[in-house]
């Protein structure tokens, strides 16, 4: 069984993750290390017809793991399962391959370790970012409410180890940046850019957007019917009704789960200026010559 690793935040308070050869993960349980995940994600074997989705946590996965199955399946109708269901870094290799096919595998690694045959095949690959300041936030209450191994220290302690210790998925900046240089020494790779805010701004044109980059030939009706279903009140409502959660039990009570706002800048009603000006100083240092710094407005 894996074996969970462990750090303390600056007040003693404990920050549970799997160590997947320096990756860290959400503590899923897995019945193996968390270290031969990496093995599995990159022997993957890869079908023509898969799309791959990925990006640091709490950047609209969910979101857009079901626009792209929409896209995927020609409908705007729900399916039953949900992005877990095909979540690369918590499956076995047989789980992997009994999925059914059309698949949208999404994984939170970082460049490198996607699978070998992406790389061969030049796998599409869909890849997500959202204003750091509001991954943060969402990051916070999402590790918050998890009953097992979750994450109850307080905000501004969770913003030091967000900052400078990493949490699920690393340090924000530091995947951001080797994503960035990734691609742009892999331009072989189809990679879209889906951010968070442009999607929210115009949905209807973001899933037209990524229906001409996918090739999928997708009507101009059905991209406007699925980002009509895929908006966060119908898609809320989908998962409380029609999906099925693979994690029912794993938030605490009165939890909102895994969709609690959808909001662009929420982080205004939980950084104080302090804590603001810090993490600017920050950004700044780290994201010192990056092409996507036009994106957001910190």
């Amino acid at each position: 069984m894996s074996e969970v690793s462990e750090v303390k935040d600056r007040s003693g308070v404990t920050f549970y993750y799997g160590d997947a050869d320096g990756v860290w993960l959400p503590p899923f349980p897995l019945p193996y290390s968390y270290s031969h995940q990496v093995d599995v994600i990159r022997d993957a074997v890869i079908r023509d017809d898969d799309i791959i989705m990925t990006g640091y946590g709490k950047s609209g996965s969910h979101w857009h793991f079901e626009i792209i199955s929409m896209l995927q399946r020609g409908s705007a109708g729900y399916v039953k399962g949900d992005k877990a269901t095909a979540m690369m870094d918590r499956l076995t290799k047989p789980e992997l391959d009994q999925l059914a096919s059309p698949r949208v595998l999404n994984t939170h690694m970082p460049f490198s370790r996607l699978p070998t045959q992406v790389f061969e095949k030049k796998t599409k690959v869909v890849y997500l970012l959202r204003n750091p300041k509001d991954v943060a936030v969402s990051m916070h209450n999402h590790m918050r409410d998890w009953t097992a191994m979750g994450y109850p220290g307080s905000w501004p302690d969770f913003l030091q180890l967000f900052l400078y210790t990493g949490v699920w998925g690393n340090i924000w900046f530091d995947l951001v940046r080797d994503w960035e240089k990734e691609m742009e020494t892999r331009p072989d790779v189809p990679v879209f850019l889906g951010v968070y805010e442009e999607a929210i701004k115009d949905p209807v044109g973001h899933v037209k957007r990524l229906n001409d980059f996918l090739g999928l030939g997708r009507s101009d009706e059905l991209c406007r019917d699925i980002a009509e279903a895929c908006s966060f009140r119908n898609l809320k409502e989908a998962y409380n009704t029609v999906k099925v959660n693979t994690f029912p039990a794993i938030w605490r009570e009165g939890s909102p789960g895994f969709f609690r706002k959808g909001k662009v800048g929420d982080w205004v009603n939980w950084f104080t200026e302090e804590q603001n000006q810090e993490f600017d100083k920050v950004y700044k240092e780290k994201m010192a010559g990056s092409k996507l710094n036009i994106i957001f407005q910190l």
